[in-house]
């Protein structure tokens, strides 16, 4: 390993190369390899970065990542204007999003004062970088990018714009309305991206008792599925939707999709949900489907035990059938069987008759 080590350390920077070109280190995989490419392409991108760079994006070698940010670190201007000027489109994409990422928490003002140029060079069948990149810089320098983007053609704009709402509204819900409220379309782009964005549903369902008036009752008659989201979806059956301005129709189709919802993450803690808050044993039929599908996989002793509660003939006629269904009798609590045979009798019969 101390041969390695001088040898790395003392090659020079203009044989480095022809010495990775050819692979006459050799050994490949092995920890001296490791550690004299380390050493080497360190050394290397301390002298000569955008030959470096050149050597690894052609090659696609699976530096080129750790590199970029090494160099994004000691020259962010020059990496940044390697990249720009970079015309390895096939190779390109594994330095910017490393450098892309870096830049947007060390230094914004230089990475939004030339994401235009970016966005042109990546092209929209890397959008999602740009889009990344977005997120990172609503997150670390919010005001830099809303400044930078009022001058942004307008597709990069809107994007800009969208992430910073979404942000906002994740970090800051109240201040983000209190932004949107005054605006004569600021309902309608709320609502939109409630509608668009899962990210933005999220957060505004958390929030939901504090949405200004009206505009809870617009959203759940749009599009309620978007609504029940979260991890708690029993939320919207604790809270007074009648006074936030659903009608009943709109209501009942929220509680029930939370419901739904609900019996997919805890099947057991859902029945007696399911029992108070619908009515209509036909309505029943797709949650309690849900509720003793789930239940066996968290153990068959507890599913009997939901089963023993349930006094409609319906809901038993139906929680039979699904518990004792050949594909449904499988619990967690029953240990595996050893014997591959066992698990396609069927199957196995039919290759012995091959």
């Amino acid at each position: 390993m101390r041969a390695t080590i001088q040898l790395a350390r003392n090659l020079p920077v203009s044989e480095l190369e022809q010495w990775h070109r050819h692979g006459w280190f050799g050994l490949p995989g092995s920890p001296e390899a490791r550690i004299f490419t380390d050493i080497t392409y360190g050394r290397w991108l301390a002298a000569e970065p955008a030959e470096l760079m050149t050597f690894l994006i052609r090659r696609g070698d699976p530096n080129v990542g750790t590199m970029s940010i090494a160099w994004g670190e000691k020259d962010p201007g020059a990496a940044l204007l390697f990249l720009r000027n970079c015309r390895e489109k096939d190779h390109l994409f594994g330095m910017a999003s490393p450098l892309l990422t870096k830049l947007a928490k060390s230094d914004p003002s230089l990475l939004v004062s030339h994401l235009d140029e970016l966005h042109g060079l990546l092209g929209t069948e890397r959008s999602d970088l740009i889009a990344r990149t977005l997120v990172d810089l609503a997150n670390f320098s919010p005001r830099e990018l809303g400044q930078a983007s009022k001058e942004w053609p307008a597709p990069l704009q809107k994007m800009a714009q969208r992430q910073l709402m979404i942000t906002g509204l994740e970090q800051d819900f109240h201040g983000a309305i209190a932004s949107l409220f005054p605006s004569p379309d600021g309902k309608q782009r709320f609502l939109d991206l409630i509608n668009d964005s899962g990210e933005a549903a999220r957060s505004a369902v958390d929030h939901a008792e504090t949405w200004p008036e009206g505009w809870l009752a617009e959203a759940a008659m749009r599009n309620p599925q978007r609504l029940v989201t979260g991890k708690n979806p029993e939320r919207w059956l604790e809270m007074d939707l009648a006074a936030l301005g659903l009608d009943e129709a709109t209501a009942r189709n929220i509680r029930q999709r939370a419901i739904q919802q609900y019996a997919m993450i805890k099947p057991i803690a859902a029945l007696p949900l399911v029992l108070e808050h619908i009515g209509d044993p036909k309505e029943r039929q797709r949650p309690l489907e849900t509720i003793f599908r789930m239940a066996p996989a968290a153990k068959q002793t507890d599913a009997e035990a939901l089963f023993a509660t349930l006094t409609d003939e319906s809901d038993r006629k139906l929680a039979r059938s699904i518990l004792d269904a050949p594909d449904n009798n499988m619990a967690p609590d029953q240990p595996a069987p050893s014997n591959p045979a066992q698990w396609c009798p069927e199957l196995m019969r039919h290759n012995g008759n091959q």
